[in-house]
């Protein structure tokens, strides 16, 4: 198939009403993997390529020259369109960033993407106008050859500055950018914002115009009260599901079953909202989420295996204490997180706790030299804190301690630790205790 043909066909799949996904290949082998897992396009990934070259990503340790023949490799082996995540777009100017998105046309890429970071660690986002002025570029050698993607990498480096983010994505579709990415936003509120600021509805527009928003998108979370380790007691069932904030969702349905049986859904839920259900007949049941997206399509789902045990909740029975398995009844606060580890250094892109209870709270405590706060203390939204944002950006020390502590209304505790480690990821501890109890082991 030739550049041109994968072009057309990769252009095709944003143009399509549906979301789909492009999975990030580091070499043959991963290409392979992919395309007979049945994706339709691939794409490189300049942090994949240094670490598998033993390099540092973001500092132009990895050529033009080197991502090319990388990128070329992948076509050829594949037979699928490969987007190119080519950082800065490889070149000082403006007139460098053009010639290399000329030279991606030519080693066969269907996609690009010029992003606007400077390589500088000091000063990691370059100035607006000359990000916009390498985008423009960008697209004047891309358009009707190529699929540009303009990236701003704010989140990444850790500028959490919304409106910045917006006004450089804005620009960069006016400057001709066919797609628009911004990595790591803080919460699904940003994404909201974000997508409302620069999506374009396709019928308002034509379909050659209508722009692309790549988003890093969180799956709502269920929580069942009163389960340990999944088994529980016959009587009510009450459940949890947090969609809150997810942008593009049209319904939540839930299907309750006994394990076998077929699945039967209804609508269960919108936004944070608590339901509840009587099971009575002893077995396994089979308790499923999904979630339809606004075109029909299931974008993901969740499924729970529970036990109803009527020794379940009594003491010495199968069920141990009728609390879930921290001890913590109704109390499942999660903590997610993502970092990049660079030698002595971690930085988190994500951190934040949801599925807070009314009354809850959060509490982030850091200890060692690299540390930007002692303790802080937030009260959540609808069930969300973000706590990226207190860490100011700064990366933190191999040997410093970062704790997430959840809090419930009743004084329940959650604790996870993060230690940094030198060229590898943190180490982390979790640990729960019921109020006035000490901490130990959670399920």
């Amino acid at each position: 198939m030739t550049q041109a043909e994968h072009y057309e066909q990769f252009l095709a799949l944003h143009r399509q009403p549906e979301a789909f996904v492009m999975p990030n290949v580091w070499d043959g082998l991963s290409a392979l993997i992919f395309k007979d897992a049945g994706f339709a396009s691939l794409a490189t990934s300049s942090a994949a390529l240094a670490f598998t070259l033993g390099r540092q990503d973001g500092r132009h340790t990895v050529s033009a020259d080197e991502h090319l023949a990388h990128a070329k490799f992948l076509i050829e082996i594949s037979g699928l369109p490969v987007n190119g995540d080519f950082e800065d777009g490889y070149g000082a100017t403006p007139d460098d960033v053009a010639a290399t998105v000329r030279a991606a046309i030519d080693a066969g890429l269907a996609g690009i993407g010029v992003e606007d970071t400077s390589g500088d660690p000091a000063d990691p986002i370059r100035d607006f106008d000359d990000a916009v002025a390498r985008v423009r570029a960008a697209a004047q050698a891309a358009r009707g050859r190529i699929v540009l993607t303009g990236r701003t990498d704010n989140f990444i480096q850790g500028r959490n500055d919304l409106d910045d983010t917006i006004r450089r994505l804005t620009a960069f579709a006016e400057a001709g950018a066919d797609v628009l990415y911004a990595p790591y936003p803080p919460d699904m509120a940003a994404v909201e914002a974000i997508v409302k600021a620069v999506a374009v509805d396709a019928a308002g527009r034509s379909a050659q115009d209508a722009r692309t928003v790549m988003i890093d998108n969180t799956a709502p979370t269920l929580a069942v009260a009163g389960a340990d380790r999944g088994r529980l007691a016959p009587g009510r069932l009450t459940w949890t599901i947090d969609a809150a904030d997810s942008v593009g969702i049209a319904s939540v349905e839930c299907s309750l079953a006994p394990r076998g049986s077929p699945a039967s859904f209804g609508p269960c839920s919108g936004g944070r909202r608590s339901h509840s259900a009587t099971l009575r007949a002893e077995g396994d049941y089979a308790f499923m989420v999904r979630v339809i997206d606004t075109v029909g399509n299931v974008t993901t789902s969740r499924v729970l295996t529970l036990t109803v045990d009527r020794n379940a909740g009594r003491a010495g029975g199968t069920g141990g204490s009728g609390q879930d398995a921290t001890g913590l009844a109704g109390f499942q606060p999660l903590v997610r997180n993502s970092f990049r580890t660079s030698g002595r250094w971690t930085r988190f892109l994500q951190l934040s706790v949801s599925n807070l209870p009314a009354g809850g709270r959060a509490e982030l405590f850091c200890k060692g030299r690299s540390c930007p706060l002692a303790r802080r203390s937030f009260e959540p939204r609808r069930g969300r804190v973000s706590l990226v944002r207190a860490l100011k950006g700064r990366s933190l020390l191999a040997g410093t301690r970062l704790t997430v502590r959840a809090v419930g209304p009743r004084g329940e505790h959650k604790l996870v630790t993060f230690t940094m480690r030198r060229g590898k990821a943190p180490r982390k501890t979790v640990r729960c205790a019921p109020s006035g109890r000490r901490l130990g082991r959670c399920a």
